[in-house]
């Protein structure tokens, strides 16, 4: 594929996921989508799962539900029903059987300490997590200013071969967008300038 097309692509594909983040609490009509960023619906679905692995409503759905996972914890004070609709649901009954089917709780047991059960089945599912002797118990986090600095990245999960391609893409968007200094960074794939 031709460098240009590869940048096209990659350009079309990251202003829809800006998109899709900037308007995650609203309906998000994938036609009216397609025609903002004149392009075929067809054609933007093409694009977007070659750039990022997944389709246009996984991703919306995917982002809505880590939104909302968030929001359970950091606002108590908000009920249910209001954190369904900041992300994006037209009632907390559709809301609360999709977080059920991504995180096998409601969203109640979720608020009421279900993430810590979640991510333990998470660490003990994981074959790394498994062998590491790692100990995060003796941590005290500390917040120290740092110079200002912009950072893109990539999600990309697993360690397989295919990570390569993960690096291609942000190289990819790299060169179309003219960055000329930067820094790319492992563990969690990313650029600094």
């Amino acid at each position: 594929m031709k460098k240009e097309t590869i940048q096209k692509r990659t350009s079309i594909s990251n202003d829809l996921m800006h998109y899709i983040y900037k308007h995650i609490d609203t309906d998000i009509s994938l036609d009216e989508l397609a025609e903002t960023f004149e392009i075929s619906k067809f054609h933007m679905h093409k694009i977007f799962k070659e750039v990022f692995g997944r389709n246009i409503y996984e991703t919306i759905k995917a982002i809505r539900l880590q939104k909302a996972a968030t929001r359970l914890l950091t606002n108590r004070h908000s009920t249910i029903s209001s954190i369904a609709s900041m992300c994006g649901y037209s009632s907390q009954t559709s809301f609360t059987r999709v977080f059920k089917e991504r995180f096998s709780m409601t969203p109640k047991e979720w608020r009421n300490g279900g993430d810590k059960t979640y991510s333990q089945k998470l660490l003990h599912s994981s074959p790394y997590a498994s062998i590491s002797t790692s100990s995060f118990e003796e941590i005290v986090p500390e917040i120290v200013k740092m110079p200002e600095m912009q950072a893109y990245y990539i999600r990309h999960r697993g360690y397989e071969k295919n990570i390569r391609i993960t690096w291609q893409k942000l190289q990819a968007w790299i060169y179309s967008h003219d960055v000329e200094r930067y820094t790319l960074q492992g563990g969690h794939k990313g650029v600094r300038r």
